[in-house]
């Protein structure tokens, strides 16, 4: 870290591919980035605020939407909401999860479920395991077995989902992730661009 703050510190710093990745803040309003994958599929990627009190916004975007990438934080199991601090994050990212997905604009439409913050899940689990299984109730595996704890969240989020849903054209394609390293977001962002390829053929 001293090294880092010394480095932006000189004249002439450029921030780095890395540094960029590792900025933070808080994400407000609506963005969003156009780009084509293999070079001939016109993709645009929106990107809408979490803040409940940007939901309101949402509408208007889904319209024509292809994909929805859904992210959830792994590492949220015991923080609660900046906006309630009676509800842990967990719940509200379920509750939504759940509302977004079974929604008329996306009941039918695939889903990428991102499973992010693997780094900081793993060290959480060893440090408040007990608050997992106090966020996740019926949990009843290994809590030192991190890939039985991810598994479990997954199925959690997958349970949302309306039996009703044609998983055949609108499935759901879950991916583990790291958002602070360049290489495990590089890797989420080709396993997506791959099933939309397959998907389209």
């Amino acid at each position: 870290m001293h090294h880092f703050s010394w480095r932006i510190a000189s004249n002439g710093y450029l921030p780095t591919d890395e540094d960029l990745l590792k900025s933070r803040i808080r994400t407000s309003g609506i963005s969003s980035l156009q780009f084509k994958i293999n070079n001939q599929i016109k993709t645009e990627l929106v990107d809408v605020g979490g803040q409940k009190c940007e939901r309101s916004k949402w509408q208007k975007c889904f319209q024509g939407v292809d994909y929805l990438i859904f992210v959830v934080s792994l590492s949220d199991f015991d923080q609660f909401m900046f906006e309630d601090d009676t509800m842990k994050r967990t719940q509200d990212s379920i509750t939504l999860f759940q509302n977004t997905a079974n929604s008329p604009v996306f009941a039918q439409k695939p889903i990428f479920l991102v499973l992010n913050k693997t780094d900081v899940f793993e060290k959480k689990l060893k440090e408040f395991p007990d608050q997992f299984k106090e966020t996740y109730p019926d949990f009843d595996g290994d809590t030192s077995n991190v890939e039985a704890c991810i598994e479990h969240v997954k199925s959690r989020f997958l349970r949302e989902l309306s039996p009703d849903r044609n998983t055949t054209t609108a499935w759901v394609e879950t991916v583990k992730t790291c958002a602070m390293d360049q290489q495990s977001v590089r890797n989420l962002f080709q396993n997506i661009a791959k099933k939309i390829v397959s998907a389209r053929k």
